[in-house]
């Protein structure tokens, strides 16, 4: 067959647009690789920089570079600006103390302090129930040792302190573990009389990390995994503290690690890690109202507990594996980092909308191996993680990693790390998430899947975009079935993505699609508030183009006429533009809806008339907005491949866009064949396609 394409009409461009903006407004997160050589036989138990929110002033100092280490029996400081990089032991705890868990990195509020002395470190120890303060000598750049201003030991008030922040050098709130309560410790500003415990607490249902909102709303913050509790509260300047608001969620089971940010920005958000829920889950909940924090959307590893049976839930949106035995979490601006201990890695997500969390690669190596505590520095340079941090009786690995280009010429990347990027292999089923509350106990679907095909040498960071075609089925799911291969497999094996430099996307649907929302499904909307904006988070993309088959074939271009701004051009093959009814033969005296048409999930996809008409593209073609946009290139953009089993259908329907003036192209030639997923109506798209790339 030799298909050739009859050219339609043109019109001139116009000014009026409508975008999709959160399809293309996503950043992506630079690599994380390891740097330096790792520290061993360390005493660590957590690691902290100074918190810039815990003064007025929310700019990272100079002193924000060095990193804090607290074990049972010792403080460490790590100084990163360094070549190498030293770990250097400053204090040695008090035996009456020890051992200690809880640290808290401030700048004192004392006038009259040097530069390099400024920084203060509060450290909690539970099993003493003992707060201990501590200056910090140095010279701005370096800590050389660390001196105890104050202790209050064996306080029953503050029994079994497991976490501590301090406001302005003045205000110390201790989390009480066994009282439940957050305890306000009055800190003399010049730290001279000891800190005094007042009667003010807060009573809580259980505590475990305690961190700070922001400053400019004196808010707390806490998190407690045994009652699966995230709680704000408004703390006064005179340590009063009242509830702004409490909520209460399976997915915060057992968590073990929390954070709000470690630089000076808002704050907003709580991120929470659970080890064993799910096989590690990583939250996002929104604290940015005065009022209960609220569940937004989550990423867990897809399974329930190790060892145990899936129950189904890998099928669950979200599920990604890299998130295994997630400990504890980091977040800098638009990026978190999760330690995922039962990989041995440091898992980065991207953040920039937290509905839609990503997880975009990982830095995987042998030193990571039971990775349990992590925290980026508040300029965001660095990335230090403690290993086996949280295991009695072992001492800890620390490890250090980067995003900067600087940094990372400047120590040198360690050779002893393998990394691992994730890329979204075509071998790899991702299930994005949505912004629905799920029951992790329940077994649940995504309505929509994808997979990724790269071309050969591509490039995350190319300057020059790459071209994407989002390949829609009709049927439910990827295949291949019944001898069949899948839409993707058949344009793949052309080799003209890796020819082309396209990204080659498939679409796969719970049922038979027309990519359209009614009562009955929402795979539009899901296709773009949730599968789209997650694709585009992870790859270096342009122009996306689409190709559909069968219903799915009038789904993408319903989709492109209703979104001519979001999307570049389509290819239409074997559509059913009237659902199928039209021009197959009937046996004399029954209706059409009587018997089984040649898609009958045009009735399921639209139970009412009303749900047809949005979606109607012989009244699309007609609204001249869209005519306008859809003839503004010098090539058409809407492509239709008449098979037998639409012929006609698809004869109507081109008049009618040629009556509408609406350019379009038919590739003919295919008009006796009983066209499916591969054949040559693949070359003869992929050859239109073609001189509208990039």
């Amino acid at each position: 067959m030799a298909p050739r394409a009859s050219a339609r009409p043109r019109l001139a461009r116009v000014a009026r647009g409508v975008v999709i903006a959160s399809l293309c407004a996503v950043a992506r997160a630079a690599n994380l690789t390891q740097i330096a050589s790792p520290f061993a036989d360390v005493d660590a138990r957590t690691v902290e920089f100074i918190t810039p929110a815990a003064h007025a002033s929310s700019a990272p100092s100079a002193l924000s570079t060095i990193a804090y280490v607290l074990g049972a029996r010792t403080i460490s400081a790590l100084t990163l600006t360094t070549s190498p990089v030293t770990l250097t032991t400053i204090a040695t705890l008090d035996e009456d103390a020890t051992p200690c868990e809880g640290l808290f990195a401030y700048e004192s509020a004392r006038d009259g302090v040097a530069a390099g002395n400024r920084a203060r470190l509060a450290v909690t120890c539970a099993g003493t129930n003992s707060l201990l303060i501590y200056g910090v000598d140095g010279d701005g750049t370096r800590a050389t040792k660390a001196r105890q201003i104050h202790a209050v030991k064996n306080a029953t008030r503050i029994a079994e302190p497991t976490d501590v922040v301090v406001v302005n050098g003045t205000l110390a709130f201790v989390a009480s573990r066994a009282h439940a309560r957050v305890v306000f410790v009055k800190l003399d500003p010049n730290e001279n009389d000891a800190p005094t415990i007042t009667g003010s607490t807060y009573q809580l249902s259980g505590i475990d990390k305690i961190q700070l909102g922001p400053y400019d709303r004196q808010t707390l913050r806490t998190m407690s995994g045994m009652t699966r509790r995230v709680t704000t509260l408004k703390y006064t300047s005179a340590g009063t503290m009242q509830l702004v608001g409490s909520v209460k969620d399976s997915r915060l089971e057992s968590a073990s690690g929390a954070c709000v940010g470690v630089g000076g920005g808002e704050r907003a958000y709580t991120y929470v890690v659970t080890p064993t829920l799910n096989g590690g889950t990583f939250s996002i909940f929104n604290s940015s109202t005065y009022g209960a924090p609220e569940y937004l959307n989550g990423v867990h590893a897809g399974r329930l507990a190790p060892n145990e049976p899936s129950d189904g839930f890998e099928l669950a949106p979200a599920a990604n594996r890299d998130l295994s035995g997630a400990r504890d979490v980091s977040v800098h601006g638009t990026t978190a980092y999760v330690a995922a201990k039962s990989i041995g890695a440091i898992v980065v997500v991207d953040i920039t909308d937290p509905n839609v969390p990503v997880v975009l690669e990982k830095a995987r190596s042998s030193a990571l191996a039971g990775v349990d505590r992590v925290v980026a520095s508040p300029d965001g340079v660095f990335v230090v993680a403690a290993v086996n941090a949280t295991d009695d009786g072992a001492n800890a690995t620390i490890v250090i990693a980067s995003k900067d280009d600087t940094a990372i010429a400047k120590h040198g990347a360690y050779t002893g790390a393998k990394k691992r990027r994730r890329l979204f292999s075509s071998s790899k089923v991702h299930f994005p998430n949505a912004n629905y509350d799920y029951d992790v106990k329940t077994k649940v679907a995504t309505p929509t899947r994808y997979r990724v095909k790269l071309p050969k040498g591509y490039d995350g960071n190319r300057k020059e975009p790459y071209d994407a075609l989002i390949c829609v089925p009709g049927e439910a799911g990827f295949g291949p079935r019944e001898g069949k291969v899948s839409l993707t497999s058949s344009v793949a094996k052309k080799k003209w993505n890796d020819a082309k430099d396209v990204i080659l996307v498939e679409l796969a649907f719970n049922t038979p699609t027309w990519l359209n929302d009614s009562a009955s499904m929402n795979h539009e909307s899901y296709l773009l508030k949730v599968v789209l904006p997650h694709f585009l988070a992870a790859h270096n993309v342009g122009k996306m183009s689409l190709l559909g088959f069968g219903s799915g074939a009038y789904g993408a271009l319903s989709l492109l006429m209703r979104r001519p701004t979001a999307f570049h051009a389509v290819i239409a093959a074997d559509v059913p533009i009237l659902g199928g009814f039209k021009m197959i033969e009937r046996a004399w005296g029954r209706e059409d809806l009587e018997r089984e048409a040649n898609w009958g999930s045009w009735n399921e996809a639209f139970p009412q008339d009303d749900d047809w008409t949005p979606y109607d593209v012989t009244t699309i073609a007609r609204d001249a907005w869209v005519r306008d946009h859809l003839n503004a290139t010098e090539l058409s953009r809407i492509a239709l491949i008449p098979g037998s089993k639409t012929a006609n259908e698809l004869g109507d329907f081109a008049r009618q866009l040629e009556a509408a003036g609406v350019a379009h192209d038919v590739i003919e030639g295919f008009e006796s064949v009983d066209i499916h997923h591969e054949g040559e109506w693949i070359d003869a798209a992929l050859g239109w396609l073609a001189p509208r790339l990039a």
